[in-house]
């Protein structure tokens, strides 16, 4: 059986990958400078960063529309006998349910997978799939190799300032005390015990390191611990 494989474009898969992998990568749209555009495709993450500087407001993304999965679905189906269609967790996206939404068009012939994670982790799902596919496995054993993968699963990240979770109202806006500067021993304490959070700083707190994904970022102002959930 011939399958194509389908992501979407928090999977950070694009160009000369994109290309590489064989894959077809549907765009979120970033609604930026009141104007609305394809992920990667219109406007890159640089343009972002880039305004948001300068001063433009942050922007905001929406899903696919089922319409956007089902034009794809239909263009591969014609060449393929079946779509996988690897995407962003659900609980963070509508991406999936649009996918989902447009799969019930096509007769048991596009499977939709929940990757749960996004981003550098969502993209070595679909390298895995692309690999098994390529190496002649079947549909069935990729989708159960996924579910493995999902499974043990642990997608982290650090940030190198706190200024654009501040703006778009990640985190709230606090008056931070050098770390260096704490003089609550218990709260010493817990933050060098504290397995998730550490904290770099030059005289501010500038970053929050090994910060699991589904987590929240732990800080600390005086002697009072504020938690800050994403």
């Amino acid at each position: 059986m011939k399958v194509a494989v389908v992501t979407d474009s928090t999977s950070d898969i694009h160009g000369s990958l994109e290309a590489e992998l064989g894959v077809t990568v549907v765009p979120l749209y970033v609604n930026f400078q009141d104007q609305v555009r394809k992920d990667y495709l219109e406007i890159t993450t640089n343009q972002i960063f880039d305004g948001v500087k300068a001063g433009a407001a942050m922007p905001s993304t929406s899903q696919p529309t089922p319409v956007d999965f089902s034009r794809e679905y239909e263009r591969l189906l014609l060449n393929h006998d079946h779509v996988l269609s690897i995407h962003l967790s659900s609980k963070l996206s509508g991406t999936y349910a649009s996918a989902e939404l447009s799969s019930r068009d096509f007769a048991g012939k596009v499977t939709i997978f929940d990757s749960a994670v996004a981003s550098g982790a969502q993209a070595m799902m679909v390298e895995r799939a692309v690999r098994m596919l390529r190496e002649g496995k079947t549909l069935e054993d990729v989708v159960a190799t996924l579910e493995r993968v999902k499974r043990v699963t642990d997608l982290r990240f650090s940030v190198g300032s706190l200024d654009f979770l501040k703006k778009n109202g990640r985190i709230a806006s606090l008056d931070w005390r050098p770390a260096g500067h704490q003089t609550d021993s218990a709260s010493q304490r817990w933050a060098r015990r504290s397995r998730w959070a550490r904290a770099r700083t030059s005289g501010s707190l500038g970053e929050l390191h090994q910060a699991p994904a589904r987590v929240q970022s732990e800080a600390w102002r005086g002697s009072r611990r504020i938690r800050l959930r994403r």
